[in-house]
């Protein structure tokens, strides 16, 4: 619990840092069963581009970095039970000591090292502040979507903002400042963001700031939508933000595509460059929000093995050639580009598929080669993925759509790591199709490194010839994708 709460906490500071003089960071680390730990730091600043290090430690566990510039985002991974991130405010050395086995008695020193142990020290506030909640309504992991739940969800947002402030009421430095900003910033927007992801696309309907750009006339607005600013270039560097605006984007495409038109990543990218057209005026914002974006919908195409027209992607790229502010930034979207590209030719439609082995529930075998002559559609999914489960409804929808058709076999491939958690998590969520098991490694499973899988959910489809015809997300328009498949059968 304290790694998950750390992580969302500190995840949401990604911005460009400049000016800031070096600093050194020490640390003394007892009983870690290796001599190195991973540094992993954004080196672009807005989350466009990660570096992972590796830092040695001497025979006595000491360490000593010398960082100039910190742009966003950093992390010490040590160990499963101990990672530590900071983020860009932090511009002063410091040093850490902790024992692994007792990460409790952690100790951060030196002028800044409060905003380090205030991330410790919040997360067990997070901690007491959720017990406190489901001792009050045991049932509260259950109520998600009702009034009730987003009521209790609004008061826990205040009551961290209410946190954080209450913390530095002693300091009002300009780092602190920084820091409770955006605190106070990432609060809402994680609020928002979980609010608003899996809803129907008709929902932006209900964002204040989408009916003063469409003039929708709606006396009513979901909280925080009203207060959504696109004139703020800082608040581009919030995590849940971006978070936040990359989900609305992607739903006012999908919420104003026609009917005819199937879903796909160039089609995201094209629409929600308009998108940011209509929503942001300002060239500077407007540039870096469309930088952004672009190397958002990169990412999620090379992380689910997807495709984006090539030609389009770098339209997209040399109209932020225009602006000098984007100098800075066009390598590291141009380098996505290129791994896109290496990608694609790598698992590129009609890519022959050798043939593969599942478990399947009764504890049989079931192979790739038992389906030749149909479309095979494959749901890759896990019981720890919330957005898989999610995905379950959309799937049920599409199997049930096809069932009459003979040639088309449904598979859903679990990459869970332990049987008896895959078959428990098939108890609880049943869901149509073939019920398959990927074998015990997971994403390390000879099925996932087959198709490249690093993120889920996932839905692979292959023709009836056993040769790859697409990648895609299952709770895109994938009964478009099958439409289109049996049209040029025709």
């Amino acid at each position: 619990m304290r790694n998950i709460l750390f992580f969302l906490t500190l995840f949401s500071f990604f911005t460009c840092a400049c000016g800031q003089e070096s600093f050194t960071i020490r640390g003394e680390i007892s009983n870690l069963d290796k001599d190195y730990f991973i540094f992993a730091h954004d080196t672009a600043g807005f989350d466009l581009a990660v570096a992972t290090d590796t830092i040695r430690l001497d025979k006595n566990g000491h360490f000593s970095i010398e960082s100039t510039t910190l742009k966003g985002l950093a992390l010490f991974d040590f160990s499963d039970t101990l990672r530590i991130y900071f983020p860009r405010f932090i511009t002063k050395s410091f040093e850490i000591s902790v024992d692994v086995k007792n990460v409790s008695n952690i100790k951060f020193t030196g002028e800044q090292a409060v905003m380090l142990q205030y991330y410790w020290d919040k997360e067990e506030s997070w901690r007491k502040l959720y017990q406190e909640v489901n001792s009050k309504y045991p049932d509260f992991e259950n109520m998600a979507g009702t009034e009730l739940y987003w009521a209790i969800q609004d008061s826990i947002a205040q009551l961290r903002i209410d946190y954080a402030e209450k913390y530095f009421k002693n300091n009002s430095s300009q780092a602190i400042k920084d820091l409770l900003f955006d605190e106070n910033i990432s609060f809402k927007y994680s609020n928002l963001y979980y609010r608003l992801c899996g809803q129907e696309d008709n929902i932006i309907k209900h964002y204040a700031f989408y009916q003063k750009m469409t003039g929708i006339v709606d006396p009513g607005y979901i909280r925080y939508t009203d207060e959504v600013d696109f004139k703020d270039k800082k608040i581009l560097s919030v995590y849940y933000f971006q978070s936040f605006i990359y989900d609305f984007i992607l739903k006012a495409v999908r919420y104003n595509k026609p009917d005819s038109v199937p879903i796909t990543y160039t089609y995201c990218l094209t629409g929600g460059i308009k998108i940011i057209d209509d929503l942001i005026k300002d060239p500077e914002i407007n540039s870096l929000q469309k930088l952004i974006f672009a190397n958002s919908i990169i990412k999620h195409a090379i992380m689910f093995n997807s495709s984006i027209d090539l030609t389009e992607l770098q339209i997209v790229i040399d109209d932020l050639k225009h602006n000098p502010d984007m100098e800075q930034y066009l390598p590291v979207i141009e380098k996505q580009r290129d791994q896109l590209g290496d990608l694609m030719s790598k698992l590129k439609k009609g890519s022959e598929i050798p043939d593969f082995t599942l478990e399947d529930l009764g504890g049989g075998t079931l192979k790739l080669s038992q389906f030749k002559g149909k479309l095979v559609c494959i749901n890759v999914w896990a019981s720890w993925c919330g957005k898989c489960k999610e995905a379950f409804t959309e799937w049920n929808k599409l199997v049930n759509d096809n069932s009459t058709y003979p040639n088309i076999a449904f598979l859903s491939v679990s990459l869970d790591e332990e049987l008896v958690i895959w078959k428990r998590t098939l108890e609880k969520y049943p869901h149509k199709g073939i019920y398959c098991f990927a074998g015990t490694k997971g994403f390390q499973s000879s099925f996932a490194k087959e198709f490249n899988i690093h993120a889920i959910p996932l839905c692979l489809m292959i023709d009836q010839n056993g040769r790859l015809y697409t990648y895609t997300d299952p709770r895109d328009d994938v009964q478009s994708i099958i439409n289109k498949y049996f049209a040029e059968m025709k």
